[in-house]
């Protein structure tokens, strides 16, 4: 303890060091085996906001330490606190984390976890994760429109749209930063089936962004090509009945 004490102390007092410390937890099992405080000791030390975790994490977290920000977020949601949570997973959003910012998009989009419904920021937000798993999503569109239109059951956008070999680029993807390379094929895939969803429900209603069918059947397709069943049944629903005439030709 007489060793540890100095060097913590020191740490603290070195925000640089910290702005670039690593932290990592995993997200799947937060807490080891019988280390794990029971539920009920895990919501009482949110209480008071954040005051019972390491003052090593909540200073780097303070100092925009993404590793930090989002090592708290998850912890917090173990304590179930979501509004709190939920802050710091804004936070991780602004820095650029593409899982913070799909659930900071679904959180505005359904008006939970303490923040109000917001179409607008869902859409942005939504978008932001999106872009970074699927840059190429609105070139393929424009490509899509310049070609014209594809015969019905030729997949060419959808496999640059949704396609699991689809280039990577754009930033922020892991816990670290870096290029969307660094998004894991799960994440990927789960931007795809729920950012996507929305961000089609959003162009087609109008509701946040501006209208636009041919860019909602096009966010229908990547969805339904990450396995997003209600996405397939709404993309199905769209060319059987033919409600919207050309405007979704060329996404078939």
């Amino acid at each position: 303890m007489s060793t540890c004490r100095p060097w913590r102390e020191a740490v603290l007092s070195d925000d640089q060091l910290l702005k670039v410390l690593r932290f990592q937890l995993d997200a799947r099992a937060p807490f080891r085996s019988s280390h794990r405080p029971p539920p009920a000791a895990l919501r009482s030390s949110i209480r008071g906001g954040t005051s019972q975790f390491p003052r090593l994490l909540v200073k780097a977290s303070n100092l925009g330490n993404l590793g930090a920000v989002l090592t708290m977020a998850r912890l917090l949601d173990a304590a179930a606190g979501s509004s709190e949570a939920m802050r710091h997973w804004r936070r991780a959003a602004k820095l650029g984390h593409v899982e913070a910012q799909l659930r900071a998009g679904m959180a505005s989009y359904h008006g939970n976890c303490g923040v109000a419904q917001d179409p607008e920021a869902a859409a942005m937000w939504l978008g932001k994760a999106l872009k970074q798993v699927q840059p190429d999503l609105e070139a393929s569109r424009r490509q899509g429109n310049s070609q014209g239109t594809p015969r019905r059951g030729d997949g060419t956008a959808a496999a640059a749209a949704a396609g699991p070999g689809a280039a990577a680029g754009g930033a922020g993807g892991g816990d670290g930063g870096g290029c969307a390379a660094a998004v894991d094929v799960g994440m990927r895939q789960r931007v795809l089936r729920e950012a996507a969803l929305v961000l089609a429900f959003l162009h087609l209603d109008g509701e946040g962004v501006a209208r636009d069918r041919a860019r909602a059947c096009l966010l229908f397709k990547a969805a339904a090509g990450a396995g997003c069943a209600e996405a397939a049944k709404n993309l199905g629903t769209i060319f059987r009945t033919g409600q919207y005439g050309d405007s979704c030709a060329w996404g078939e």
